[in-house]
Parts: C-alpha cells; sequence; structure tokens
C-alpha cells in the first residue's frame, strides 16, 4: 500500500511540475499572511504594485475560467464512466480534469487572496533589471548560464527552471 501511495504522490508532482508556474506560485500564496515583493528599479513603487494588482486580477479571471471547463469536463467524464469501466484505465479520464479544477480553483483562491493581503512590503532589486535584460536577449547558453548565477546570488534555486516554463 505503501508503494502505491508513494507511485501516486510521485505522478501528482510529476504532472504539477508540468503545468504553468504561475499556477503553483498562486496555489502557494493563498497561505500567504503578508507580501513581500520585489520590482525592477526601472519602475516605481505605485506603478509595481499596479502592476502585480492587474497580474492578480488577470490570473483570478484566468484560473475562474478554466475551474469551470474543467468542472465541466469532469462532470462529462464523470457520466461517461459507467460506459468506459471495461477499457483499462478509464479513471484516468476522470482524474486527470478533475486533479486541474483543484488546481485552478486553488490558483484562483490564491490570486484572490493576494488582492485582499493588506500587508505589504514593495521594494526595488537590481537584479531583477539584470534578469530583464538577459530575458530580452534570449537564445545563448552564455545567457542561460547568466540566469543561473543570479538564481545563486538571489538564493532562487527554482528560478531558471520557472523562467524558462514561463517564457518559453
Amino acid at each position: 500500500m505503501k508503494k502505491l501511495i508513494v507511485l501516486i504522490r510521485d505522478t501528482y508532482y510529476k504532472l504539477e511540475h508540468k503545468i504553468d508556474p504561475m499556477e503553483q506560485v498562486f496555489k502557494r500564496l493563498r497561505h500567504a499572511s503578508h507580501l513581500n515583493l520585489f520590482y525592477s528599479p526601472g519602475l516605481s513603487e505605485a506603478e509595481a504594485s499596479e502592476k502585480f494588482e492587474a497580474l492578480l486580477i488577470r490570473q483570478k479571471n484566468k484560473h475562474t475560467f478554466w475551474a469551470g471547463v474543467d468542472f465541466i469536463i469532469s462532470i462529462f467524464t464523470f457520466f461517461l464512466s459507467p460506459i468506459l469501466i471495461p477499457l483499462p484505465g478509464p479513471n484516468l479520464f476522470l482524474y486527470y480534469p478533475a486533479l486541474r479544477t483543484v488546481s485552478h480553483y486553488l490558483a484562483r483562491r490564491g490570486a484572490r487572496h493576494g488582492l485582499t493581503v493588506k500587508e505589504r512590503r514593495l521594494a526595488p532589486l537590481p537584479l531583477i533589471s539584470d534578469i530583464e535584460v538577459v530575458l530580452n536577449q534570449r537564445g545563448s547558453r552564455r545567457e542561460f548560464a547568466r540566469i543561473h548565477h543570479l538564481a545563486q546570488q538571489l538564493k532562487l534555486e527554482h528560478l531558471p527552471h520557472f523562467l524558462e516554463r514561463y517564457s518559453g
């Protein structure tokens, strides 16, 4: 039984790793008691705050829409499951849209929660400008190495993967 649980968990994490990294960020945001927002020094604090608010609203709307779509697909596949029982693995047709529904719902809650968090600390961070420069250049191996170096400086070990997935 333990091996089955580990297999299910590992499979879920593999699926989770393939979804939009922003969705993962917003799912975690639902637990935040305060926010520390770092922005490029090229922006004012007000501009950074406005951009963040706009991002939260866009993400909330996006995840509301997709949670609804995936929920409808889940209901449809649920009613089809008696027909699909003879086929091997029919539950996969139900579980994936159901997992996506839950994931979008949690990301939506995170975005909504982010809009209500009162304690926000905003601060410019020059390294963000460096990341923007590298992302605007795109392409070479040297730039990829620069992103890794900046990630080490920021102590954000998953930043290269996040940027690769989000910008790619």
